[in-house]
């Protein structure tokens, strides 16, 4: 996932979640990666982006892998883990639909 280009837009927050993902899949691609951060009430990752947009981690993650960095598709795609884990943030386990 890694790209200089991508990661000179993007701040402190994303380039250390970037880099957390990276070295994940590195390791150990199919287990869970769990979200240390907020959740909002009904157990779903979020952040916010560049400091002021709220933004759910699955939904940012998902951008990266397949539109590259900085397209964030806002609304549409409902995004799941296969996991089932609600925490899961890693990149192999999420998926559109459900």
């Amino acid at each position: 996932m890694s790209d200089d280009t991508e990661l000179s837009f993007i701040g402190k927050k994303e380039r250390e979640l970037r880099s957390r993902i990276d070295e994940h899949l590195a390791q150990a691609p199919d287990e869970c990666l769990e979200w240390e951060g907020c959740v909002n009430q009904s157990g779903t990752p979020y952040m916010k982006f560049r400091g002021r947009r709220i933004i759910t981690v699955r939904r940012l993650i998902y951008a990266w892998k397949l539109h590259g960095f900085p397209s964030l598709p806002w609304t549409g795609d409902n995004l799941y883990t296969t996991c089932g884990n609600l925490r899961c943030i890693n990149p192999n386990h999420i998926r559109v639909g459900g």
